[in-house]
């Protein structure tokens, strides 16, 4: 096993007793995410300012949203959305590359101009948070779309991205598993379980451990990735995927598994990686069926069966009809965002929106569904794009795990963003961004990154591209 991957395994072990003291310790949680926020900015604005390291930063923060969150971190609650777009926009300011694609650009273009209707309609501090919250996860997305476009990662830094990211959802699994396992009065029933998702909402807990399982699962099919990296990947997905099955939330698992299946569709229409990726279904599907969900079963007493038969909604499509009801009312500009709670009440109850879809056309009017159009234009575009086998499943699972999280959990959090941003990086190794990896003012680091370049190629024909760790 070589050092990288002793590393990596160390740096995701480690994260196990950081998030049972950010847990015990809010200001420790605090202090957590302001210097992986520090760290991003350095990294976008200082030195190299090369961007796989603002990656690994903003990945870093999209799996540490929820854990500062339910660790009671004394931060703003959008704080992830906005570090994601903070560190990434540093980045692009200081290379000049402030742009963004035209479909993603017209996607949060056309959800502006009902903010109108907000300023006018409540009070400008109140206006202010109805707006941040309901138009930060589209800003994150345009922004996220816009960094990923313009850079590009070899193989071990994906490989690398990935694991900043499942390092925080380790924290929130020894989280849970200790309010799981050291709780004895913990109780099982037909509803999400607080409890198991260590005093912290369900939904959340679950779709983020899911996308972490999904990652990780993807991971395992991956024909480069070292032998030493695999064991470390199986234990994450078995992990995440027992935790996000105990937080009784069935979300987060049927959104990975189905974005995790669509994804691996690409993977069986290749003659060499068909095999690897039926060997590691059959052998992920044999743990679960035979192993893993037996003993949780069995710990929930039967419980967590009956949860997952269970086929209802939960009120999701009852808050979407009351949504469609609003825009037939407010067909134009709807009634502003943030204030579709309050309409709701009329049809339903006031309460917030799960599926970002209906939101957008009921606060957005026939502007918000334009901009679901746009959206929908900017993955098609994506998914698309001529990409190798293994990046065409990535692309195809982080886009279907990015679209079906919006129908459940609208974009309470910066991870879909992010996901679409992942999924339309552009094919191939490192080797354009050695040269944008330095900031384009100081031409003598620009130099030097050309003479590696041109190290790379004269090397011999086997040497095609230059990797900076």
């Amino acid at each position: 096993m070589s050092a990288r991957i002793y590393g990596q395994v160390l740096f995701l072990m480690a994260h196990a007793p950081l998030g049972m003291l950010a847990y015990n310790r809010p200001q420790v949680s605090m202090v957590h995410a302001f210097l992986t926020l520090a760290l991003g900015l350095m990294w976008a604005l200082v030195g190299d300012s090369r961007p796989h390291r603002v990656a690994y930063v903003a990945a870093y923060i999209v799996g540490g949203e929820v854990l500062w969150r339910m660790t009671g971190a004394p931060i703003p609650w959008e704080f992830g959305k906005y570090a994601m777009v903070t560190v990434m926009v540093a980045w692009m300011i200081q290379n000049g590359r402030l742009k963004a694609p035209l479909a993603a650009s017209l996607y949060f273009a056309f959800l502006l101009p009902s903010i109108v209707l907000t300023l006018v309609g409540v009070d400008l501090f109140l206006a202010r948070q109805e707006i941040s919250f309901a138009l930060s996860g589209a800003l994150a997305v345009l922004v996220a779309v816009g960094f990923f476009t313009q850079i590009q990662l070899s193989d071990p830094q994906r490989r690398q991205l990935y694991v900043s990211l499942l390092a925080p959802l380790v924290s929130i699994a020894a989280i849970t598993v200790t309010a799981t396992l050291l709780n004895p009065d913990i109780t099982f029933g037909t509803e999400s379980s607080v409890e198991a998702s260590g005093g912290f909402g369900p939904n959340q807990v679950s779709a983020a451990l899911g996308l972490g399982a999904m990652l990780a699962v993807l991971a395992l099919t991956e024909p480069a990735a070292p032998w030493g990296f695999k064991p470390a990947m199986l234990a994450c997905a078995l992990l995440f995927t027992a935790q996000s099955a105990f937080t009784f939330s069935r979300g987060g698992l049927l959104t990975a598994g189905i974005s995790a299946l669509l994804g691996s569709l690409h993977l069986l229409s290749d003659s060499r990686a068909r095999f690897r990726t039926l060997a590691t279904a059959a052998g992920l599907g044999l743990l679960a069926a035979y192993l893993v969900f037996p003993a949780l079963n069995a710990f929930t007493d039967g419980a967590l069966a009956n949860r997952f038969q269970d086929t209802g909604l939960t009120n999701r499509d009852s808050i979407a009809s009351a949504d469609i009801q609003i825009w037939q009312e407010n067909l134009i500009f709807g009634v502003g965002p943030g204030q579709a709670n309050v309409h709701r009440e009329k049809f339903y109850r006031n309460t917030a929106s799960h599926t970002e879809y209906s939101r957008m056309v009921a606060e957005h009017g026939l502007f918000g569904l334009v901009a679901f159009a746009s959206l929908m234009v900017m993955v098609f575009q994506i998914i698309r794009k001529p990409r190798p086998v293994s990046q065409k499943a990535l692309t195809m699972a982080l886009s279907a795990w990015a679209l079906l999280f919006m129908v459940s959990y609208g974009m309470r959090l910066a991870a879909p963003a992010f996901a679409l941003g992942l999924a339309a990086l552009p094919q191939g190794a490192a080797l354009v961004p050695v040269l944008r990896q330095y900031s384009p003012f100081r031409a003598g680091v620009t130099a030097r990154a050309g003479g590696r370049l041109l190290a790379g190629v004269s090397g011999g024909a086997r040497k095609t591209s230059v990797h900076v760790p």
